[in-house]
């Protein structure tokens, strides 16, 4: 995010604008970043856990060519407003899930509408990509009400969730043919790598299992 960006255009909002809770509501959305490498942060920010993770709130500010930049809610917002994290965060969810923003399609198919005709036949793959249609801070999308189970309904499997930044997510199918600790491996390796490190969001897989299989955890 461009923070000089954004407190330039924060400071044009009217003077008592973040004093009403109604003035800001229908503008907030959810990040999610991780928990322990963001620790110090955490601290004057309201959060919620998600698995190792943690899902912050933002003021997001509509203006055209901006679609990253945002206010961060913290603490001291939340005293003159009257409400506990949990409300805020609550909201900022629902938000999310009425923006009918949510990306979810095969990786193939999201390049083949990205790059030129001319860039040639892409080889299948069985990953999907998870985000939101502008894409900053996307990955969050897994992490609304009802995701992880929507997705094992359409996919009609167990899957792994494979944290590519804190802007998307891959999505890849579990049908027994991929090693955890490989798949782990690959992950650290493209964050070292390809990842700038503000936007790396963990260092491993998820795996989501059905009711009737297992559960939700974290495969470090």
């Amino acid at each position: 995010m461009n923070y000089y960006r954004c407190i330039s255009i924060s400071s044009r909002l009217p003077e008592d604008f973040f004093k009403n809770y109604e003035d800001v509501r229908n503008n907030l959305r959810c990040r999610l970043i991780h928990a322990e490498r963001n620790q110090r942060f955490l601290i004057d920010v309201p959060h919620r856990k998600w698995m190792d993770l943690a899902i912050t709130c933002v003021y997001e500010i509509h203006e055209k060519d901006k679609p990253d930049c945002a206010i961060q809610i913290q603490n001291a917002h939340l005293r003159p407003w009257g409400i506990e994290p949990e409300q805020l965060i609550r909201d900022a969810l629902q938000n999310s899930l009425k923006t009918k923003d949510i990306l979810f399609q095969p990786l193939a198919s999201f390049l083949e509408s990205e790059l030129d005709a001319d860039s040639g036949e892409l080889p299948d793959s069985p990953l999907y990509l998870l985000s939101n249609q502008s894409r900053p801070y996307g990955a969050a999308v897994i992490a609304l009400p009802g995701m992880t189970e929507r997705i094992a309904e359409k996919l009609e499997c167990d899957y792994f969730i494979i944290p590519s930044s804190v802007h998307e997510c891959l999505i890849l199918p579990d049908d027994g043919n991929y090693s955890v600790s490989e798949l782990n491996e690959m992950v650290r390796s493209i964050n070292q790598t390809n990842v700038e490190e503000q936007d790396v969001l963990s260092d491993h897989v998820y795996i989501y299992k059905r009711p009737e299989t297992g559960s939700f955890h974290p495969n470090k």
